[in-house]
């Protein structure tokens, strides 16, 4: 197989410092020149020494290419890769994706029986009330709490709870009547803290 390509390693900084910059170019026509046809280039002093040391590392990187090469068509002609073992999971090993931090608010996969079942519990994702589910829910429990303040509060700063998302707005009004219980006005205390 032709390729169309090859490594030039860190390493050979060592041999071009050895050289100026005309002798460094030559080298580079030889080791290009010597890829493409293998013929090896009248070289002279220490350009060819250089070239020798390098020489022999592209020719082990041919070998190795050529190797993979072969072991691909050999694959190839039996149907492709090799079948994965039994019980692979394709996100085993480097394949696997990053896991979620573990949160203390999500519910983990309980084992239900010893057949490893798995129920998974999913955690309630946060839906936005309307106003009217707000005042519905405000009137069930007699707060008096402003729901058109609590909504247009909420609404405004993207139903955040201090940095966080808010998770439960049935949970912040009841911190709301909490806060009023207290004695501290739920405007001035949501405002300031």
């Amino acid at each position: 197989m032709d390729k169309n390509s090859f490594l030039i390693y860190l390493d050979y900084e060592e041999q071009f410092n050895l050289l100026n910059n005309e002798e460094i170019g030559i080298l580079m026509r030889a080791i290009i020149k010597y890829e493409k046809t293998r013929e090896i280039p009248q070289l002279e002093g220490m350009v060819k020494m250089a070239f020798s040391f390098i020489r022999t590392q592209l020719d082990r990187d041919r070998e190795k290419y050529n190797k993979k090469c072969e072991k691909n068509k050999e694959n190839g002609l039996r149907g492709g890769r090799p079948k994965k073992p039994n019980g692979f999971k394709e996100t085993e090993g480097l394949n696997e994706k990053p896991k979620k931090p573990d949160n203390d608010n999500e519910e983990d996969d309980v084992v239900v029986n010893d057949n490893d079942i798995k129920k998974k519990n999913t955690k309630k994702k946060f839906v936005k009330p309307n106003i009217e589910e707000i005042k519905e829910y405000c009137n069930k429990r007699k707060n008096n709490i402003d729901t058109q303040y609590f909504y247009d509060y909420y609404q405004s700063n993207g139903w955040k709870v201090g940095k966080n998302a808010m998770k439960d707005w049935q949970a912040t009004i009841r911190t709301w009547e909490r806060r009023n219980k207290s004695g501290q006005d739920d405007k001035e205390d949501f405002l300031n803290g």
